[in-house]
């Protein structure tokens, strides 16, 4: 980085009186001496005075080119780019030979961001392995070409110089720009494989942690970093913002704090504070930290936002107003900053300039109903009703569904009538009979609402008025079903069919109520026609998800009969793909998708099952990019944030899913599994008193559901009260018996002592599902932990008929047999499990004891030499390494392993059996 104008001034003085101070004493006058006392003082670490006698030098000698290239080399460290080209080009003037300084003068136009006069001089080919210094100048070459998006051929460069570090790193960002985070993921390993104490590497590890939302890990590998290298301003950048994103902007605050006032100098770092205390909410640290970073002279889009947003929260709306103007002309895109200014306006009295802001929205925006929806309630509400008119009109006609449809048409109501708000008029409905009978829409409303009773009431009235009217027996009957009469619905629902066999609402209505009641083969029956002549219907799809809760067979057989039919159908072959994910087997989800057509792969429920699938198989970092480019592609997708939330959560991450669940409710306020994930993930981040406000809207809305006894029991659990917390999750499985629910159930049976109720829990469980994999596993887990041998190999057995290349299967089944002496039947088992996952360090360590035991020392040390390697934490493993170091005659060296496992941790399972090893050793 060039030294900023005004700071180099301090070097030259101090040179120069240090300089005639020496020379007074007699001290060397010659350049020569002074080049030599400069590498010597650069020998010592001492960079400032090898400057010094540098800078002697060239005043010794000012056509030195000796003189001159010492001190271009210095410059450069010292960060003086600029100084350093100036001093290449007068030592190439005094003589020194082009070639050996080449170098230099690439370090100088790098450091310049000269990178189009780099690719000039240097070309943009790697250079021969042969060539001088061709490792670090096939670095400088590949940071330029990926400085200009040049990526293969910046790959093909880093290659060339893997040798080094910096080109590693290069390798890194080269995929992370490409947007391939596996591929990052797969180089940033290698790189810390290979120079496990570089802090570069640490860095870039950590920021391909963050492409990948692991922020767990990219603070971690960020600390790490600092720790080497406090003074790395990238890392601690990213650290701040790991923090940020981990939802502790205070902690971020306070590293970027810690970097002391050089870190301040740069944008991007009074940004990151800016945004850190946006996330505090401190509005006064916002503004202050966003505005400095406008004035140091650069346009910076976030600053302006942030700037536009605290004052706004400040009340300096003028200031707010002008801000958020500068920054959507910049960025007409962005929605949440549009409904920022629109505010703005409207706080200054420009209710027509608010309006038009929002009505002025990229082209996708003002073709989806619910926000041309919001624009007419914004405008009802400012008292623009021709303008919310209008508007609505457009939203009617946009609405792509039901739902959509009766939220416009609320809005549409409220401005004919006269309402103030659409939530005026959604609370007075009831009271106003003579809306009841207008359209479909109202009762259609009501039952969004959860009001069932006057859903009833306005669908009776609609039939009354026309007898003829399909959608008023539609909604009769959904409100029967909504006021707990199954017997009437059903009815309604037969009568309206027979009426209209072709209305695919009333076949999925009726096949959904007879799945539910257990009627699976009449469900079958009914929904076979309309599902084979449009296996597309989304209404159907639902009706065929329910089947396959009451009966997987017949649901299955379906979705087979569907595919073949219309291969290049997209809904059955994606319902299918997520029936085998609920069923614990991703593969043959990821099979299915592999026939998706070519044209629909970037779809956005296309990424989002392949990334749920992904992280299904434990291969993290390809679920989350699928999920993240499902985010990226299509802004108002909400399942993908709905799945990357659900990811952050499994990988005990809750506070990391907030975010996206409440980007999710703002796309779409109405999704309750959007609703009960957050309230989830703010009990399981321990955010008790917000979970318990998310929990109690939920149920003011739908009654008491098992999702809400669910996270009252995680709230109950964490606040130390166990047996009520039992009690919860004792009713969530009672209202909703899946498996979700019977396995949270189990595991709070163990947790609270209850080994055998939580066993008959799964037991209950893999009875009545007894194809279930992920059921018949753990059962099997827990048989193996509570010491039934016997018990957990039928279960792993059975399970090896559901999945039989499933390894984690097949290794665990080998364990028990191994624990039960049938050393021969476990061996073929594990072989079996470790053909399907070679590298697999448990399954190493499962066939190297089995062959350990079976006398087949030579084999089972490399096995267990490798396991050992790739877990060096996991006790039992180091215990049966050293069992294989002593049986292969090398003892001293097994006792030295368990006297340190011994000393280093305290408790561990096997714990007497390892001391017992060591005994026998000494």
């Amino acid at each position: 980085m060039a030294a900023r104008p005004g700071r180099p001034l301090l070097a030259p003085v101090l040179g120069l009186v240090v300089a005639v101070g020496l020379s007074a004493c007699g001290q060397p006058t010659t350049a020569a001496d002074h080049i030599t006392r400069a590498r010597a003082h650069i020998e010592q670490g001492d960079g400032a005075a090898a400057l010094i006698e540098a800078r002697n030098a060239v005043q010794a000698a000012p056509d030195s080119p000796a003189a001159r290239t010492l001190l271009a080399e210095l410059l450069l460290e010292a960060g003086d780019a600029a100084g350093a080209a100036a001093n290449l080009d007068r030592a190439v003037r005094a003589g020194a030979a082009p070639e050996t300084l080449r170098l230099l003068r690439a370090r100088a136009l790098i450091g310049q961001g000269q990178v189009d006069a780099l690719l000039a001089q240097f070309g943009d080919r790697p250079l021969p392995e042969d060539a001088k210094d061709a490792a670090e100048l096939n670095t400088h070459i590949g940071y330029a070409l990926l400085t200009r998006g040049r990526l293969p051929e910046a790959t093909a460069a880093f290659k060339a110089a893997a040798v080094r570090p910096q080109a590693r790193v290069g390798l890194v960002r080269t995929a992370l720009a490409g947007g391939d985070v596996p591929l990052a993921w797969e180089r940033a390993a290698e790189a810390q494989q290979r120079h496990p104490d570089n802090a570069e590497i640490l860095t870039v590890v950590g920021e391909t942690a963050l492409a990948a939302r692991d922020t767990v890990r990219a603070a971690a590998s960020f600390r790490e970093a600092l720790a080497l290298a406090p003074g790395r301003i990238d890392a601690r950048f990213g650290l701040a913002r790991a923090l940020m994103l981990n939802g502790e902007p205070a902690e971020a605050v306070r590293i970027l704090d810690d970097g002391g006032e050089r870190l301040a100098e740069f944008p991007e770092v009074r940004l990151a504070r800016a945004v850190a205390a946006a996330g505090m909410e401190d509005w006064q640290m916002a503004r202050q930290s966003a505005e400095a970073v406008l004035s140091m002279g650069a346009e910076n889009a976030g600053a302006r936002l942030i700037a536009g947003l605290s004052n706004l929260k400040l009340g300096a709306v003028e200031k707010a107003h002008d801000h958020l103007g500068v920054f959507l002309r910049s960025h007409p895109d962005h929605i949440e900053g549009r409904k920022l200014l629109a505010l703005a306006q409207a706080s200054l009295g420009s209710k027509e300039r608010a309006v038009a802001t929002l009505s002025d929205a990229p082209e996708a925006q003002l073709r989806n109903a619910d926000y041309l929806s919001g624009i007419g309630a914004f405008a009802l509400e400012l008292g623009q009703r021709d303008k919310a008119r209008e508007v609505l009109a457009k939203a009617a006609s946009a609405a792509d569904s039901q739902e959509t449809e009766a939220r416009v048409y609320l809005a549409r109501t409220a401005v004919e009538r006269g309402s103030a708000s659409v939530s005026d008029l959604a609370r007075d409905i009831q009271d106003r009979p003579e809306l009841m009978t207008e359209a479909p829409q109202i009762a259609l409303a009501l039952l969004l609402s959860g009001r069932h009773t006057e859903a009833l009431t306005a669908a009776r009235a609609l039939r009354g008025k026309d007898p003829a009217d399909m959608s008023a027996r539609l909604l009769e009957a959904l409100a029967l079903l909504g006021t707990n009469q199954p017997g009437p619905a059903e009815q309604a629902l037969r009568d309206a069919h027979r009426l209209a066999p072709e209305n695919v609402d009333f076949v999925n209505v009726l096949a959904q109520l007879l799945a539910a009641t257990k009627r699976a083969e009449e469900a079958e029956a009914l929904l076979r026609p309309a599902f084979l002549a449009h296996p597309d219907d989304r209404r159907l799809l639902t009706a065929v998800t329910k089947l396959a809760q009451a009966d997987a067979d017949r649901a299955r057989g379906l979705l087979e009969t569907a595919l073949e039919a219309h291969p290049s159908a997209l809904g059955p072959r994606l319902l299918f793909a997520e029936f085998h994910l609920d069923r614990g087997n991703p593969d043959a989800a990821l099979a299915l998708l592999s026939g998706v057509p070519a044209d629909k792969a970037d779809e956005a429920a296309v990424l989002d099952v392949g990334g749920r699938a992904y992280l299904s198989r434990r291969d993290t970092a390809k679920g989350l990019a699928a999920l993240e480019k499902a985010i990226r592609l299509h802004a108002d997708a909400v399942r993908p944030r709905i799945s990357l939330a659900r990811a952050h959560i499994a990988g005990n991450r809750p506070a990391d899913a907030v975010a996206p669940l409440r980007e999710a409710l703002k796309l779409a306020p109405d999704n309750t599994q959007a609703r009960v994930m957050l309230a989830g993930a703010l009990a399981l981040a321990g955010e008790a008193d917000a979970a318990t406000e998310e929990v109690q809207r939920i149920e003011d809305r739908s009654g008491r559901t098992a999702d809400t006894a669910e996270i009252r029991g995680i709230i109950l659990a964490r606040s130390g009260r166990g047996a009520e917390s039992l009690e919860q999750f004792r009713t969530a499985y009672a209202l909703e018996p899946v498996w979700e629910r019977a396995r949270q159930l189990s595991r709070a049976e163990w947790a609270a002592g209850q080994r055998g109720a939580a066993l008959k829990t799964l037991q209950g469980w893999a009875d009545r599902n007894p194809a279930h994999l992920p059921g018949r596993f753990d059962l099997a887990v827990g048989r193996m932990i509570d010491g039934d041998l016997d018990g957990a190999r039928r279960d792993l057995e059975t399970a090896v008929t559901i999945a039989p290349d499933n390894a984690a299967v097949l290794n665990n089944l080998a364990h028990v047999l191994w624990r039960s002496g049938r050393l021969d039947d476990a061996a073929v088992r594990a072989e079996a499990a470790l053909r399907l996952v070679p590298e697999d360090p448990a399954v190493k360590d499962t066939l190297g004891v089995i062959l350990l035991d079976r006398g087949e020392t030579g084999r089972a040390l490399d096995l267990l030499t490798d396991a050992a390697a790739a877990l060096p934490d996991n006790a039992g493993v180091q215990v049966n390494y050293a069992r294989a170091l002593a049986k292969a005659g090398r003892g001293a060296e097994a006792r030295r392993r368990l006297e340190a496992l011994l000393a280093g941790t305290p408790q561990f399972d096997g714990r007497d059996d390892a001391a017992a090893l060591l005994a026998g050793l000494r």
